[in-house]
């Protein structure tokens, strides 16, 4: 529980950095998108500890139908992240606005990469502690995935200066996310 707690801390910072400078400063729809993915996944860690919490006080049957509960919310959240992403990569296409300084969009992506190699280890080893913590490490490598294609979405942008990209890595991103929810919904109880 307190490699998840640090891991809770971790990708807050990570999302309230992602969104601010995101939005606020670069304008990058791709890179905000990988903030908000981040701070649903906050909601996510937030179940999971909950769970953790009251697994505690549950025998193994209730505990293992708590787990199974707290690993399908983790789903659906994915699935609400992946919504959002889709309704504001399209916003990103018909507003027609363009990126501030793609080298912030690559910075604020190789963040995102960093952050989510420390949190994926620190949760590696307790992934099949229940369906809850495996809903959480595999929602840690969709958001290595989504902070990896921010990277190339800004190399893209810096070389060719194509800044419809920032729109297609973000409908990537969802595309992705939709994929892990379908494997967090179907994973078994005793995974």
């Amino acid at each position: 529980m307190a490699k998840l707690s640090f891991v809770f801390w971790l990708i807050l910072s990570l999302a309230l950095v992602q969104i601010g400078i995101g939005l606020g400063v670069i304008k990058s729809m791709a890179a905000a998108a990988d903030g908000f993915h981040s701070l649903f996944d906050v909601g996510g860690i937030v179940i999971a500890l909950f769970v953790c919490q009251l697994s505690k006080r549950k025998n193994p049957a209730e505990r293992k139908e708590l787990e199974r509960k707290g690993g399908k919310a983790i789903g659906i959240i994915i699935i609400l992240t992946a919504l959002f992403l889709t309704s504001m990569g399209t916003y990103r296409i018909f507003s027609q606005s363009s990126i501030v300084n793609p080298l912030f969009m690559l910075l604020l992506g190789t963040l995102g990469v960093a952050a989510n190699i420390v949190a994926v280890k620190a949760l590696h080893e307790h992934r099949h502690d229940g369906h809850h913590i495996y809903g959480v490490y595999i929602h840690r490598l969709g958001d290595f995935a989504s902070s990896l294609i921010v990277v190339i979405g800004a190399v893209v942008i810096m070389i060719f200066d194509v800044h419809i990209i920032d729109s297609v890595a973000a409908f990537g991103i969802s595309l992705f996310l939709l994929f892990l929810a379908k494997k967090v919904l179907t994973q078994k109880a005793d995974a």
